[in-house]
């Protein structure tokens, strides 16, 4: 499990912040057949929106302009002010967060560790900004794990982060590992054949087996009265 930072406004911790909510988009297994099978999420944060009043406060106070927190992260991710004004309605919590302890690490840890350029991390990000408060050693562990179990190359194991990057919040263990071992068994899947799925549709590692995945086989091999065989051939 996650352990979260804390909310660091200057030298007042204010507490952990909660987990982020995993996955927001929905996924096709295969083309043609597009099933809904993620809700939609917009990380909901109701501790953070009761602690903004004092994250603002605390940002008011800081007599320079530019070693504000939010000023930093706009020059090290290059973002307009739109991009900033969207990542901060989003995550307003990254206000608190203690920049050169806390987010210049990270993002250099994340950028070294999945070889992304300064566009990538920026579209990562704003794709993610919860990002900004996860515990990267977790997040590492969840990487080698990932890359151990599909085989990925470091250029694969950076496809598949950035396209669905809430892979960095979900437990291995109790979700995504268990999800594609019976993914694999449903479909007599090889190694060969998992790992392209994956690569194919990251966020299947997001997915719940036996409330989004089976559901949504049975269907489409119901409804098109596919045989085993078949119906991998058309999810792989």
């Amino acid at each position: 499990a996650l352990h979260p930072t804390p909310i660091i406004a200057d030298d007042v911790v204010l507490g952990p912040l909660p987990h982020p909510t995993a996955g927001h988009c929905p996924v096709s297994l295969a083309s043609g057949f597009v099933a809904p099978l993620v809700p939609q999420a917009r990380h909901p944060y109701p501790l953070e929106v009761k602690m903004l009043g004092l994250l603002f406060l605390r940002v008011l106070h800081m007599h320079d302009p530019l070693e504000t927190n939010i000023a930093k992260i706009q020059v090290r991710l290059g973002l307009t002010d739109f991009e900033l004004k969207k990542l901060v309605l989003r995550y307003p919590a990254a206000l608190g967060y203690g920049y050169e302890k806390n987010i210049e690490p990270k993002l250099l840890k994340l950028q070294q560790r999945l070889l992304l350029n300064d566009a990538e991390l920026k579209k990562m990000i704003l794709n993610l900004p919860a990002i900004l408060g996860y515990n990267f050693t977790s997040s590492e562990v969840k990487f080698a794990k990932l890359q151990a179990r599909l085989g990925l190359n470091e250029t694969e194991l950076r496809k598949v982060v950035t396209r669905m990057p809430s892979v960095m919040s979900i437990n291995y263990e109790t979700n995504v590992d268990p999800s594609l071992a019976k993914l694999q068994a449903r479909l007599g899947l090889s190694e060969h054949q998992l790992k392209k799925l994956v690569l194919t549709c990251p966020p299947v590692l997001a997915l719940s087996y036996e409330s989004n995945v089976e559901p949504s086989l049975a269907k489409l091999q119901g409804r098109l009265d596919l045989t085993e065989s078949e119906l991998r051939r058309i999810i792989t």
